[in-house]
């Protein structure tokens, strides 16, 4: 980016940053008389290096880190194929009639079963499949176990991915209201929290590691400066 700076009304300073932070000053246009001396275009030139410092901290990025709450899908299907096996062959559940259905589009589990003690422990057999995919059970919630066709029974799971807008407030309020310095913004699904110092940033990820917003929070693309 390229920005003309007025220094002198005789002046015009170029201004440009690079993506390291850094700052090119030049001189486009002088209008010294001829009588000037020496001392005074000194003066001026200090006058820009100062200028060219000020522009450099007033540009320097602030550190960021964002926070999120992701479901990686591909290890959810893989934790339903295990799950599918195990149930196949487990002397308890193989015949059962259950099934165990991904709509990825929906982020949505469908589990069907002969009865609800059959449906219980298919469920249990796949949150042990996700947790040992490291799927984060906290981003799971589960319907109530309904009736379904030929007198067997259904249960919905819905899968949290992202941070709903109203989680995102409630992170965004825990961080303005313990005080640290540091900015915080809702960024879509996910919240954007800024600092000067990367010491406030890791005090804000121990502070929301230690709260329970209801859905497990990962702490991802760290821009430090």
């Amino acid at each position: 980016m390229r920005k003309k700076v007025s220094a002198f009304p005789h002046e015009e300073v170029a201004a440009a940053w690079t993506a390291s932070g850094t700052v090119e000053i030049s001189i486009e246009q002088f209008s010294f008389s001829t009588n000037r001396t020496a001392q005074s275009q000194q003066s001026s030139k200090l006058h820009i290096s100062i200028l060219a410092a000020q522009l450099i901290l007033l540009r320097m990025p602030d550190n960021s880190f964002d926070v999120v709450s992701v479901v990686d899908m591909p290890e959810v299907l893989n934790a339903i194929q295990q799950a599918r096996k195990e149930v196949q062959t487990r002397f308890d559940l193989k015949d059962s009639k259950s099934e165990i259905d991904l709509n990825e589009k929906d982020k949505k589990i469908v589990v069907n079963s002969i009865d609800d003690y059959k449906l219980k422990a298919v469920v249990e057999v796949l949150q042990q499949k996700l947790a040992k995919r490291k799927v984060p059970l906290k981003n799971f919630s589960y319907g109530p176990i309904q009736p379904a066709a030929g007198s067997t029974a259904r249960q919905e799971v819905t899968i949290q991915s992202g941070i709903p807008v109203e989680k995102s407030k409630e992170i965004v309020k825990k961080i303005k209201d313990s005080k640290i310095k540091v900015q915080a913004s809702i960024q879509g699904d996910l919240v954007r929290v800024s600092g000067k110092s990367r010491d406030l940033l890791q005090e804000v990820i121990q502070l929301l590691r230690g709260s329970d917003f209801g859905l497990e929070l990962q702490f991802t693309n760290y821009r430090t400066f």
